[in-house]
């Protein structure tokens, strides 16, 4: 008798372990599977630039899912390569774009730059659609008209973070899968666009 419940407390502690262990790499694999889903920034500049005045500079680390997204989905997926480039505002309708444009179309056609950059420039107002995967897979299978534009929403998601973290002007690097934004006043942003595209050209 003694025998049998030994053996029943053991079978018990070999199956709680099993449970544990199994709930454990279940738990760990959805960890490593949402580990930097989400753009950050990074502390220390490659490159220190200096004597920008009330301009805001920060560096980004872009995360697999959103560089995925750029190189795959986006309007920037034919430049998302190891050339770097720049993405800024050109919208007749913003006057904060129009006061950086004419700086920054002239860079853009300067050989010096167009050596080390590829420019895109993008409207400012974004209208982003999604729809979940499944309801995109069952509007196809049923041969329906999907709306103009749709994305899943984790290609929204991914979106929407390169767009606000970008901002009006940034600088992103394929090889490294960083970004340099630049925010502050158009103005004083615009004169320095030179200075830090300047500085990075071997980043």
């Amino acid at each position: 008798m003694k025998k049998i419940i030994y053996t029943i407390i053991l079978i018990l502690a070999i199956i709680t372990g099993i449970v544990l262990v199994t709930g454990k790499i279940a738990t760990d694999k959805h960890q490593k599977k949402n580990v930097q889903t989400k753009i950050e920034e990074i502390d220390k500049l490659p490159i220190k630039l200096e004597d920008m005045g009330d301009v805001e500079f920060k560096l980004y680390k872009i995360p697999e899912n959103v560089a995925e997204y750029i190189k795959t989905k986006s309007e920037f997926s034919s430049i998302y390569k190891h050339k770097k480039f720049v993405v800024y505002i050109k919208d007749d309708k913003l006057p904060f774009a129009k006061e950086y444009t004419t700086t920054l179309e002239k860079i853009t056609n300067d050989k010096k730059y167009k050596k080390h950059y590829n420019f895109a420039s993008r409207k400012g107002t974004i209208k982003i659609v999604t729809m979940n995967q499944r309801d995109i897979r069952l509007m196809q299978k049923k041969k329906q008209q999907l709306p103009e534009g749709v994305m899943t929403t984790t290609e929204g998601n991914a979106k929407l973070d390169f767009i606000k973290t970008c901002g009006n002007f940034c600088i992103v690097n394929p090889s490294k899968n960083q970004m340099l934004s630049l925010k502050g006043n158009s103005k004083k942003e615009a004169v320095k666009f030179e200075y830090v595209l300047d500085k990075y050209k071997k980043w």
